[in-house]
C-alpha cells in the first residue's frame, strides 16, 4: 500500500494523546508533498495504524 518513513513523537501536556505519528509523501502529478500527522489514541496504536487510517479515509473521500 505505502512504503516510507513515519516519525514518532512523544507528546507532553496534550490532553488526549501521549504520542503522534507524522510523515509526508509526494502529491501525484506535482512536485509538492502532502504532510500527515495522526495522534496515538482510540484505534491508533502504532505507526502502521496511523498510515492505514489515512489511506482508508482518503479512499472513502475519493468514493464520494
Amino acid at each position: 500500500m505505502w512504503d516510507g518513513e513515519v516519525h514518532v513523537f512523544d507528546l507532553e501536556g496534550h490532553p488526549e494523546a501521549t504520542r503522534a505519528y507524522a510523515w509526508s509523501r509526494p502529491i501525484k502529478g506535482s512536485n509538492k508533498r502532502r504532510f500527515y500527522a495522526v495522534l496515538h489514541r482510540d484505534t491508533i496504536h502504532s505507526a502502521v495504524d496511523a498510515v492505514r487510517a489515512v489511506i482508508v479515509t482518503e479512499r472513502k473521500a475519493m468514493e464520494r
